[in-house]
């Protein structure tokens, strides 16, 4: 069962910063313990929650994806210290997943699995040079090999 609970927002029109906006009044029945975090959320942001809330339904109106995947800033730091880059929209973050999962001979860029990867990594044993350097000695060994060098 949803408790109601008073809003505790001044409302405040948020349609003047909207180019070509439209006013809505919705009644949303929301458990507190929802309502209470987007409370605290909004004024994180130093907003209002009606200018919060305006603020999160437009950047959000095109995420449709019946399997969307979101991330916490947290985790977003997490993949940016596995990919040594920053990231800061979807089609980068798939970008530089596509970029750590290849190499490069030559101008020529070779997608690996992960699992290729992983086991290239564990036969790095030589840790007086770079896991690249290792991978362009493989690299350059195999295709001399190929070419009957």
């Amino acid at each position: 069962m949803l408790q109601t609970i008073p809003f505790k927002a001044k409302l405040k029109s948020v349609t003047a910063s909207i180019p070509n906006a439209a006013s809505l009044r919705l009644k949303l029945d929301l458990p507190a313990s929802v309502l209470n975090e987007y409370e605290r959320q909004a004024e994180a942001c130093g907003q209002t929650l009606e200018e919060y809330l305006a603020d999160r339904l437009t950047r959000c109106v095109s995420y449709t994806s019946s399997k969307p995947i979101y991330i916490t800033d947290s985790e977003r730091q997490q993949i940016e210290i596995l990919l040594r880059r920053n990231v800061n929209t979807a089609p980068e973050l798939i970008k530089e997943i596509r970029v750590a999962s290849s190499i490069r001979v030559d101008n020529v860029r070779v997608n690996l699995s992960q699992e290729v990867r992983r086991r290239m990594t564990t036969r790095h044993l030589d840790k007086t040079i770079s896991y690249d350097e290792h991978v362009a000695r493989i690299v350059k060994k195999l295709l001399q090999e190929f070419v009957g060098q």
